[in-house]
């Protein structure tokens, strides 16, 4: 397991005032985003990214939780314009999506885990369901693209509308 060094809190995100969100980040859609470290740890073969998220909104391409920028892409899992949640993971040659058969705006909190490298497949959960699954046998990309949570850097107005916690 590898935690996150140090996290800083851009825009007005700041941590939730809602009744039963613990210490969850809420995040406004508009400039709230926090970011992490620019270690990749060396991981390029396997990883589990894990956390809750809680929306009621639709997020079109916003990010949850990133680890990409224009140039520098590894991962990221994000919002569809759906409202569904999708699971990219870059290689040199390009990149594999996984996205969820369910919506996930509905108010409720919703645990999500995107899976790397088991069996040559990326794997995605949400709410311990398991997703469609995609072959993954290539080499993820390593990268010092900053850690994200609310944001997906890589394009504008990517901003996350919601509460995201235990990351």
């Amino acid at each position: 397991m590898v935690a996150i060094s140090t996290v800083s809190v851009s825009g007005q995100g700041k941590f939730a005032q809602q009744k039963n969100a613990g210490n969850a980040l809420q995040f406004d859609g508009v400039d709230d985003y926090a970011k992490g470290d620019t270690s990749n740890y060396g991981i390029t073969n396997a990883m589990t990214v894990e956390f809750w998220m809680n929306t009621g909104t639709t997020n079109a391409y916003s990010g949850l939780v990133t680890r990409t920028e224009t140039e520098k892409k590894s991962w990221a899992v994000t919002m569809q314009s759906n409202d569904k949640v999708r699971f990219d993971v870059y290689h040199a040659t390009g990149y594999a999506t996984v996205i969820s058969t369910v919506a996930v705006n509905d108010g409720q909190w919703h645990h999500i885990a995107g899976v790397i490298g088991d069996a040559g497949k990326i794997r995605l959960y949400v709410d311990g369901k398991l997703q469609p699954i995609k072959p993954f046998t290539q080499t993820m990309n390593a990268t010092t693209a900053t850690l994200q949570l609310g944001n997906d850097p890589s394009a504008v107005r990517r901003n996350f509308t919601g509460l995201l916690d235990e990351i």
